[in-house]
């Protein structure tokens, strides 16, 4: 879509479960098979990058010609964890394969690439981690921070996540279950306010998710209409948000959802 409200359709052969990321001159696109760019500019560009399995999350990079994916590889063990690879492609080169442990979103700023996981305490309370895994376009693991529910469980990383500047945005969902008490604070009474019942009768409290990335920092936004009221997903719940395209501009975190445009 143009910003004069026109659009222009590409028509490509096959488009398999793929991600689509903003870059300044256009549109990435990467599925399986294949890496696409999308310009007004120039004619589409194809390049076949096989890729193992599904991705699990894709961020272009700020110099638009690398980008970093993070797919499920083989089974470990018993077959209920996976091993991660990430595969940092640029132009000319051979994808690098990482063996590394399964993560839920995946975003970048400039040439790194953060990534979150989800976990659970021996307590019972959920925690989320933030690990950056590339530094500069090379594999480089640190850990930037762990952060424990507001709430009782984490808010679902299983999502789409895009970035402004030194901040990221994503949709959340917290769950609150009766045998994990709440943190407590301003962050969780703010959340308790906004609680609503998912399609299995939890209460669960819908979330704009913010990091800091550079002063490493994390905040759970509870996600309102403009009266004030706790907005009602058309999923009930964003835990299975990969599907809802999202794009954060400024102060604005712009998304679809099935029911039309927010």
């Amino acid at each position: 879509m143009k910003e004069d409200g026109g659009y222009v359709i590409h028509k490509h052969a096959q488009m398999d479960s793929g991600k689509l990321s903003w870059t300044k001159r256009g549109l990435f696109y990467s599925d399986r098979y294949a890496d696409y760019r999308l310009t007004d500019q120039a004619k589409p560009q194809r390049r076949s990058v096989p890729k193992p399995n599904v991705e699990d999350g894709l961020a272009t990079l700020a110099d638009e010609s690398t980008t970093v994916g993070i797919y499920n590889g083989r089974f470990t063990g018993k077959g209920m964890d996976y091993n991660e690879q990430i595969i940092i492609s640029t132009r000319g080169r051979s994808p690098s394969l990482r063996s590394h442990r399964q993560y839920g979103t995946t975003f970048a700023y400039g040439n790194d690439v953060y990534n979150i996981s989800d976990g659970k305490n021996p307590d019972g309370r959920g925690y989320n981690q933030l690990d950056r895994t590339v530094r500069n376009k090379r594999f480089s693991l640190s850990r930037i921070l762990i952060r424990q529910a507001p709430l009782s469980e984490a808010g679902s990383p299983v999502t789409n996540a895009s970035c402004s500047g030194d901040e990221a945005g994503f949709l959340g969902s917290h769950p609150i279950l009766s045998e994990v008490k709440p943190l407590g604070g301003k962050e969780s009474e703010s959340l308790l306010r906004v609680k609503q019942k998912d399609e299995t009768g939890v209460e669960i409290a819908q979330t704009v998710e913010i990091i800091d990335t550079r002063h490493r920092r994390w905040k759970s936004l509870p996600l309102l209409n403009p009266n004030k009221t706790a907005f009602a997903s058309p999923y009930a719940k964003f835990i299975y948000s990969r599907q809802v395209p999202l794009s954060l501009r400024g102060r604005f975190l712009n998304w679809l959802h099935g029911d039309g445009v927010s």
